[in-house]
């Protein structure tokens, strides 16, 4: 099976900080907006982590077809990544360990556990991955953000234009920074636009996200999110290429993520109240 499986798992377990506080800036106070723009530059990190989870368990679970620790030279594991697999189980099970802070070929630094069972072969229609966060997380600009819960990955099979798509379910995802955390439920459908076709090439693959989320900050803020336009998200891109998304916080206030139309960059807008900000992408 190609390395969508993992590409999703990383992919997804990044989705949604900006959660933590409204991206408008007070023009009369410089520490409020740095702080409120910061809000963003957290939604788009754990936005990113979703995909870097998704793309962490399908290149280990290339080689199964499907189980074990994908040796293509373009992957994003790294030597420092354990792959370990229980083919004798019902289902199977999979076990990405990640000793220390452990860099990858991608250059994102990753440590704890992801684990993994599998029901059927992860290619065919029907198929399904249940994964599982271990003490797992990123390190983001020195500091650990962690994450919890559970992600169920299942083959869909291909839609109306013949791309092949993976529908995802995230429960009691929890995403803890230094000094606040949120937690969500989401569910997304994961289309693969390109690179289906090419199972040994890493570098090709590229997704198209639509779905939404309800959840709740550390400070008893309740949100839902939406994905307008759908998330563009390729391998060999850090960040989000394209799309948007509306958060709206305590059934209020609405705010709108705009990541761009297709360049692989971290430039980003956050637009509430009549207002447009640029904000960096972590």
């Amino acid at each position: 099976m190609k390395k969508l499986l993992m590409y999703l798992l990383v992919a997804a377990v990044a989705s949604t900080t900006i959660l933590t506080t409204s991206c408008e800036k007070d023009d009369d106070d410089p520490n409020a907006a740095d702080a409120q723009t910061k809000a963003s530059m957290d939604y788009s990190t754990a936005e990113n982590s979703w995909k870097d989870i998704v793309a962490v368990n399908d290149e280990s679970a290339n080689e199964n077809p499907g189980l074990g620790k994908n040796t293509i030279a373009d992957g994003i594991l790294g030597t420092c990544a354990e792959v370990s697999v229980d083919s004798s189980r019902n289902p199977k099970t999979m076990t990405i360990t990640f000793t220390g802070n452990c860099t990858g070929n991608d250059g994102r630094i990753r440590f704890g556990k992801l684990n993994v069972q599998l029901y059927g072969k992860y290619h065919t229609k029907g198929s399904y991955a249940v994964i599982t966060l271990d003490g797992y997380g990123v390190i983001v600009n020195g500091d650990s953000v962690k994450q919890e819960g559970k992600l169920t990955v299942k083959n869909m099979g291909t839609n109306t234009a013949g791309k092949q798509v993976f529908d995802l379910v995230v429960e009691n995802h929890k995403v803890t920074f230094n000094t606040h955390s949120w937690t969500w439920n989401s569910t997304r459908s994961y289309e693969w636009t390109d690179g289906y076709n090419t199972p040994l090439i890493a570098i090709d693959n590229v997704w198209d996200i639509t779905g939404s989320a309800v959840g709740v900050k550390s400070d008893n803020t309740t949100y839902s999110l939406t994905i307008v336009k759908p998330l563009n998200v390729a391998i060999l891109c850090k960040w989000i290429r394209a799309g948007s998304i509306n958060i709206q916080y305590n059934a209020g206030t609405t705010q709108t993520l705009d990541f761009g139309s297709g360049n692989c960059d971290n430039n980003a807008t956050c637009s509430v109240g009549g207002k447009t900000y640029d904000f960096k992408m972590n």
